[in-house]
């Protein structure tokens, strides 16, 4: 009986890719988080249509889903989903998270 390691590796591998994909990163988030992204920007900012857009387009284009799960959350004031969605995350991704509250605004109302 003959083995096909080449076989084996790639299906080793594969299934390695489909565990990590399922739980390294949860999808959380969905157009809604970018939809409140937008519709916040409009309440809290004045940056018009136009910077609001900018900042719906970056989040959706430069955050994870975590990531923009949670700074709609935090936008909307809703600390349970705040919590829940900061849990599953790393300090890195928070604080990417923060500073993308902190800078684009500044930098989409420059355009």
């Amino acid at each position: 009986m003959m083995i096909d390691l080449n076989r084996m590796t790639l299906g080793a591998g594969l299934a390695g890719i489909a565990l990590l994909a399922s739980v390294a990163r949860p999808a959380v988030a969905d157009q809604g988080a970018v939809d409140t992204l937008r519709a916040e920007c409009a309440i809290q900012l004045n940056l018009g249509a136009g910077g609001c857009d900018c900042i719906a387009e970056t989040a959706a284009s430069e955050l994870s889903d975590a990531q923009q799960a949670l700074v709609a959350a935090m936008v909307s004031q809703d600390q349970a989903t705040a919590a829940t969605v900061r849990s599953g995350m790393s300090v890195q991704e928070i604080s990417e998270a923060a500073m993308f509250m902190v800078n684009t605004p500044k930098r989409c109302a420059a355009q």
